[in-house]
């Protein structure tokens, strides 16, 4: 996943909003496990009772609205949820610059563990810190080298208590901000990968 750099801003310095909304991109097929977002943002909504959970979503043929609608309903948190569904792509960065936090959980099953991490990329470019799952390679590569967000376990604990820590300071979270926008600037760019495939072709016809 890669952008132009004229596309990637750095100047603009994103602060919090209030209230504060996290944003879920990405499936709502039941292997997604959409229930464990619900209950991050039930536990993050307790400590900030204002905050909104936005859900930017592709409806798939087993996925269940009624008994999303039946869980948020019993986390008590239905009011403060937003969805956006089957959105074109050219809609949903806006979409998610709305947003001030990315959650990008994504279950640890075996076939999911070596794959990209999409929505990390796009919040990332719209300036957002991500709070992921740390069992992904990639998660934890693209955290760890840019400094915009954490990567934690697949629990809800872990989820929620990293998201209260970046709302918690505000420094901290536009210095998350900028980390993720110029590590996207270095590293994910046409500009960067273009080269960067051309030798590697060029290396396998050489063989």
């Amino acid at each position: 996943i890669s952008a132009l750099k004229s596309e990637i801003s750095l100047d603009n310095e994103r602060t919090l909003s209030e209230p504060p909304t996290l944003v879920y991109v990405g499936s709502l097929a039941k292997q997604r496990d959409i229930s464990f977002i619900f209950k991050v943002a039930s536990k993050v909504m307790h400590k900030y009772p204002n905050s909104r959970l936005r859900i930017i979503g592709n409806v798939e043929k087993n996925t269940n609205l009624n008994s999303y609608d039946e869980e948020l309903n019993l986390l008590e948190i239905k009011s403060r949820t937003d969805f956006f569904l089957n959105v074109p792509f050219e809609e949903v960065l806006d979409l998610i610059k709305e947003c001030d936090i990315g959650i990008s959980s994504i279950k640890p099953l075996k076939k999911y563990l070596v794959s990209t991490p999409t929505k990390t990329i796009e919040y990332l470019s719209c300036g957002l810190p991500v709070v992921c799952n740390s069992e992904i390679y990639d998660h934890e590569m693209i955290i760890n080298e840019s400094g915009a967000g954490f990567a934690v376990p697949y629990k809800i604990n872990s989820f929620s208590d990293a998201i209260i820590k970046i709302l918690k300071d505000k420094k901290r979270y536009s210095k998350m901000s900028i980390n993720g926008r110029q590590w996207l600037y270095n590293n994910r760019t046409y500009d960067d990968i273009g080269p960067k495939l051309v030798n590697k072709y060029r290396k396998l016809i050489e063989k």
